[in-house]
């Protein structure tokens, strides 16, 4: 539950009045109506974190917001096993920690809020919060090291899986058999 007797900084206390105007007592992000009737000088005070765009997930744990922090930390995780959302997922997952780090702070200071409600409560839970990351790690870490986790064997990487083949079939390779000639070879020159 909120804790009344907190001391909070003179910025919170404008974030939290703004999103005490903003937010109806049974919605969860402010209504659209009256952010266009708020002043556009303050809505950058609900919209706009930078320091949780740059530090994402440690800055969720560093506010007690444990549980949105480990789920967000197990999505990453696991985004990062498909080959093109590794390269994007750091900033996107910086863009959702940068919209939503003021009103999540809001929810849980003002209404005691441990998890998004679209989420089973179970989400929330410790349990989940610690295993949650791990396993997703571990899927990552599986999934970096080539080993399959479902199917067949490695994948086959064309004509034969030695380095040696992999080498002959490089556009710039010399054949074995040339290579192998020795003096038979030679470099052009360019007057050639």
């Amino acid at each position: 539950m909120p804790d009344e007797t907190r001391q909070y900084g003179e910025s919170w206390k404008k974030r939290f009045a703004l999103l005490d105007q903003l937010v109806e007592a049974n919605k969860w992000y402010p209504d659209r109506q009256a952010m266009k009737e708020a002043p556009s000088g303050e809505l950058w005070r609900v919209n706009f974190n930078i320091l949780a765009f740059l530090f994402t997930v440690i800055y969720y744990y560093s506010k007690g917001m444990w549980a949105k922090a480990s789920l967000m930390l197990t999505v990453y995780l696991l985004l990062n096993i498909v080959p093109v959302a590794d390269k994007v997922s750091p900033f996107a997952l910086g863009a959702v920690c940068m919209g939503l780090a003021n009103i999540d702070y809001w929810h849980k200071e003002r209404r005691g809020e441990r998890m998004w409600p679209i989420f089973p409560p179970w989400f929330g839970s410790v349990q989940f919060a610690v295993l949650g990351p791990i396993v997703s790690c571990l899927l990552l870490l599986i999934a970096l090291s080539g080993v399959p986790i479902i199917g067949g064997g490695a994948p086959d990487r064309g004509d034969g899986d030695t380095v040696e083949a992999a080498l002959n079939a490089a556009p710039w390779a010399v054949p074995a058999e040339r290579m192998k000639a020795g003096s038979e070879h030679r470099v052009r020159s360019p007057s050639d």
